[in-house]
């Protein structure tokens, strides 16, 4: 069946009506859930190549996130870097599984919205680094085998340019995205001089009150690191281009903080004119008082 459906993507009507169907795209991604490596590598092709058309990229992503609760995952992304690590353990030829899975990862960091934003492609490239793509890299570079070389010096390649581009625009070129110390350190850096500092204060300080033995105590930090995600990631047309935790348009609630601080602004300056106009009364009464007591001697 999966087959059948990657003969038909060929095709610009049938791949429309795939892309148009509203949990197809779905559907094919949870054929992963498969011992059949061969299902596997056709679904990472087609996955791959929806990343690359018109409206494909977020419905992949999508796709990825549902099926992490389908697979029990803990992140999204889990079963694909899980299905590269025990490539290196088989019997077999697991070549083919190892292109497609750096293709897939490649199309889906580098294309459409990654094309387009930085912050995209850092963001992506994020979550595969926290799997742990790198051993494997390094144990895909060791088989020394043309066709994976190309899928990996093209991560490689694109993963260098950007880690100088974010470099420089920080102004921080020994930043360790993997060293919570170096994060920490740079946003500390960063913020310095900035009223920005005290909200960061305020932040982790409310962080550390969090109740460790909650259960859902991990969650609380995951929907701050959402939160931030997509304060990071929405266009300013208002909308997210990976899949959003929460429906929020970040560019008005910044206006609205924007219009609060002026309103505040407002309300002190019009107390300063009414302490100052209150002052200005009782020095004219005062003077009043004063003519009065001169006027009658």
């Amino acid at each position: 069946m999966i087959g059948c459906i990657r003969s038909l993507m060929n095709n610009p009507k049938c791949r429309a009506h795939i892309l148009a169907h509203p949990v197809g795209i779905k559907i094919i991604a949870q054929s992963m859930k498969t011992g059949n490596e061969k299902v596997k590598i056709q679904v990472l092709e087609i996955l791959g190549a929806v990343s690359l058309v018109p409206g494909g990229h977020n419905k992949v992503l999508e796709a990825m996130d549902e099926y992490k609760d389908f697979a029990g995952e803990r992140t999204r992304f889990q079963t694909i870097m899980m299905d590269l690590y025990l490539s290196f353990e088989g019997g077999q030829d697991p070549s083919a599984l190892q292109i497609a899975i750096m293709s897939f990862i490649n199309a889906l960091i580098n294309f459409k919205a990654g094309e387009e934003s930085l912050e995209m492609r850092l963001h992506l490239r994020y979550e595969f680094l926290m799997l742990g793509i790198e051993p494997c890299i390094y144990k895909l570079r060791a088989l020394n085998l043309r066709d994976i070389n190309n899928h990996l010096d093209i991560f490689d390649l694109v993963r260098g340019d950007d880690e100088r581009d974010i470099a420089t625009r920080l102004g921080i070129p020994d930043l360790v995205p993997g060293s919570t110390n170096s994060v920490v350190g740079a946003i500390v850096e960063r913020t310095k001089f900035s009223p920005a500092q005290d909200h960061l204060r305020s932040a982790l300080y409310h962080l550390c009150l969090l109740p460790i033995d909650d259960i859902y105590f991990s969650k609380y930090f995951l929907l701050v690191d959402r939160l931030v995600q997509q304060v990071v990631l929405q266009q300013d047309k208002g909308y997210d281009p990976d899949t959003a935790l929460l429906k929020m348009n970040v560019e008005k609630l910044v206006f609205e903080l924007v219009q609060e601080e002026k309103l505040l602004a407002m309300k002190n300056e019009i107390a300063e004119l009414k302490e100052a106009r209150e002052d200005l009364r009782v020095k004219l009464g005062a003077r009043d008082r004063e003519l009065e007591t001169v006027r009658k001697e």
